[in-house]
């Protein structure tokens, strides 16, 4: 993501159930890897009761039915974060930066698993409020989310790919996140699917 002619570095990652004991060791990994400057992390636990600095961690409330998502800000970002900009609701997370002058946001969504459209429809809708917040700015977004099982399996390659989720056969999910997607007009500039349960690539 490019703010005021810099790149800013994202890394989105569902870490499945992150103990708060292992998160400094998680980060420091991560670290070793790549560069960041924000780390959204959906199904993690309360890894703000863990001593992260120089990083800012944001982490959600925790919720009957969900598990945590957390934003992680570097030491070196941290001057960037918007005062008082952490927002949560059930299933959507989202902070608010500025830098150099221009606002833009960083959202964290885990939707639900499960059949229940309804259930869907309502956590997409939770979404775009919270994307369309602060939009008189025209501030850009970054949205981290797990469409649980959006893309179907069928003749999907479950490797990682770059925007093909656009061109992938999608089940209702799929459809119900992409249309949402499209009238946002967020780019899939970088997807990921993983395998159905049992398989292994």
């Amino acid at each position: 993501m490019r703010v005021t002619g810099r790149t800013i570095r994202i890394i989105g990652w569902n870490v499945q159930g992150l103990a708060p004991r292992n998160a400094r060791r998680f980060i420091e990994d991560v670290s070793t890897e790549h560069d960041w400057d924000i780390m959204c992390l959906l199904e993690c636990g309360s890894i703000d009761k863990v001593n992260l600095a120089p990083h800012k961690v944001f982490v959600s409330d925790k919720r009957v039915g969900e598990r945590q998502r957390a934003i992680v800000v570097h030491g070196s970002f941290a001057a960037a974060i918007a005062e008082n900009s952490f927002v949560d609701v059930e299933r959507v997370s989202a902070l608010s930066f500025r830098l150099d002058g221009v606002s833009f946001k960083v959202v964290a969504a885990h939707l639900p698993p499960g059949h229940d459209v309804e259930l869907y429809r309502e956590a997409i809708e939770r979404l775009e409020e919270i994307a369309k917040m602060d939009d008189a700015e025209k501030a850009p977004t970054f949205v981290m989310v797990d469409g649980q099982d959006c893309v179907s399996s069928g003749e999907w390659d479950f490797s990682q790919t770059v925007g093909a989720w656009a061109e992938a056969p999608r089940g209702w999910k799929g459809e119900l996140l992409y249309r949402w997607a499209s009238v946002a007009k967020l780019a899939f500039a970088n997807t990921m699917s993983q395998p159905p349960h049992g398989t292994h690539t």
